[in-house]
């Protein structure tokens, strides 16, 4: 896979061909049957539809206690990678780092340096597992894709390869044969730049690493221009332009190692699941009633963008949305994904912050779009992703230091 990464990375080549064979994401027909190789609820915990067809949901349940916890301090970690070996790769946005790191083992070791020569940097974005210990991390200032085998970097995509251009640094995943799937605006409306935050519509599109061609799968709803604003000076607040309203959500989708493709909604919330074939399996609808944004959740998805140093006034913002979201699509306010996928092919769906003040949710959905379970996270601390059989959160101390903790998966 590095091999034919590095030689297509080498080749000069046109722009690619886009197939669009778009799908209307509106029609929730489900086919008959259901998906193969799909993976059921856990012994105890599977749900049931209630009389509406909805997915009904069980209290909150606490993730297993901590094995290890990093003595090692990170700036903001906002994506891991677990190599065979136990050691994890960690993209620290805050430190603008890639790392090398081990429990027990001392102090992170910095992985690549910053430049803009051939396996170079400039700004870390995500990681991305590939096959075996092979993995892609992204830089958002450039656009450009690194192919790492175990914690050495050893191809570059250059940024000006259309898949980087098209798809940019935010993927929705990769997977065990070189795929690579991402999004780009479709469909726009209102004042506001036509960027992907903006779009109405998105092209949900799959590449590879070995070929430069890109496919288009579906199209899925955009979080629109209407948050679009450019908000004045006012009381010693400083003036900005804010592209989204801070509750303005998106679907989103993921690549799993296996080729599945999960793709959730937030507003109605449920979740599709593509297999390899590509035939369509809609859950149900996930069961709490979603209901107009307080006036108390929007100040803290303000708080989240702007901080708290000016008064919170929700009317000098547009656009909030008539629902509150079940989740939030990734942002700098926000730098974290929504969607994790778990060893055993589950999906995990980090819940909207604004929800709660005290905590993170966490929804976890089977192949048939089912919720199974839902756990709950305390304070500062989330979800960062996941091993062979672990899950790793991150927690800020008072300091604003991060530490890594690993927990037992089952």
């Amino acid at each position: 896979l590095v091999e034919h990464a590095a030689a297509a990375a080498g080749a000069a080549g046109s722009f690619c061909t886009v197939l669009e064979t778009q799908r209307d994401l509106d029609d929730t027909t489900p086919p008959g049957g259901q998906p193969a190789g799909g993976l059921g609820g856990a012994a105890g915990l599977a749900t049931r539809n209630d009389a509406n067809g909805q997915s009904s949901q069980r209290p909150p349940l606490d993730l297993r206690t901590a094995d290890a916890t990093s003595g090692a301090f990170f700036g903001l970690v906002g994506s891991i990678r677990e190599l065979s070996d136990g050691k994890l790769l960690v993209a620290d946005r805050g430190d603008n780092q890639l790392y090398l790191f081990a429990f027990g083992g001392g102090e992170p070791t910095p992985v690549g340096r910053q430049g803009a020569g051939p396996g170079e940097f400039t700004e870390i974005g995500w990681l991305y597992g590939l096959r075996s210990d092979s993995s892609l991390v992204t830089d958002p200032r450039t656009n450009r894709y690194l192919i790492l085998d175990g914690s050495r970097i050893v191809s570059t995509l250059s940024e000006q390869d259309s898949r980087n251009t098209t798809l940019g640094a935010q993927l929705s995943g990769a997977d065990s044969r070189g795929h690579i799937l991402g999004v780009r605006g479709f469909r726009f409306s209102g004042n506001g730049p036509r960027v992907r935050e903006t779009a109405d519509s998105l092209l949900l599109m799959r590449g590879g690493l070995v070929t430069s061609r890109l496919d288009t799968l579906t199209r899925i709803q955009g979080r629109g221009g209407a948050g679009f604003a450019n908000r004045p000076p006012s009381g010693g607040r400083m003036g900005r332009m804010i592209v989204s309203n801070p509750l303005a959500s998106e679907d989103q989708a993921l690549l799993f190692q296996d080729g599945w493709i999960a793709i959730a909604s937030p507003s109605p919330y449920l979740v599709t699941w593509i297999p390899p074939d590509g035939v369509r399996t809609p859950g149900p609808r996930l069961s709490e009633a979603q209901n107009p944004p307080s006036p108390a959740e929007k100040c803290r998805a303000m708080q989240a963008w702007f901080g708290a140093t000016e008064r919170c006034d929700p009317s000098t913002i547009p656009g909030w949305p008539a629902k509150l979201p079940a989740f939030l699509p990734l942002s700098r306010p926000h730098p974290l994904p929504a969607l994790f996928a778990t060893p055993e092919g589950r999906l995990l769906i980090a819940r909207n912050p604004a929800e709660s003040p005290s905590g993170r949710t966490y929804d976890l959905i089977d192949r048939r779009g089912q919720r199974v379970a839902t756990y709950r996270l305390p304070g500062t601390e989330y979800v960062v992703g996941f091993g062979a059989r672990h899950v790793y959160t991150v927690a800020t101390d008072q300091d604003g230091l991060q530490h890594i903790t690993r927990r037992p998966w089952t």
